[in-house]
């Protein structure tokens, strides 16, 4: 029953982003020692409200996941984003993590 029920979910999603031509992919985004938003929360990110793209999940240093993920969330040197959002807005969300570190950094 659980099989079945998460190939339903598969599909469902699989429809919706078909029928709507949203091309949804998910990324990996590293939280550097030099990026603005080291030792900040994930509510002061709002990837949602920048870029249309919604954390799935954060991975911590020591291994531990938050899913789903708390706003009030401090994001450390070391802790993984898992981003989704669509094509054109994961290109944007892609360039703030390239481009958002600290001078010096």
């Amino acid at each position: 029953t659980h099989m079945l029920l998460q190939r339903r979910m598969i599909d469902t999603f699989e429809l919706v982003t078909n029928k709507l031509a949203v091309d949804v992919s998910i990324e990996e985004f590293l939280i550097g020692p030099a990026h603005s938003m080291s030792n900040r929360s994930l509510g002061e990110l709002d990837l949602r409200r920048q870029f249309q793209a919604i954390v799935l999940a954060v991975k911590h240093p020591d291994e531990t996941i938050d899913f789903p993920p708390n706003p009030h969330t401090v994001l450390q040197p070391g802790s993984v984003l898992i981003v989704a959002a669509a094509g054109d807005q994961m290109k944007e969300v892609h360039n703030y993590f390239v481009t958002s570190t600290v001078e010096g950094g």
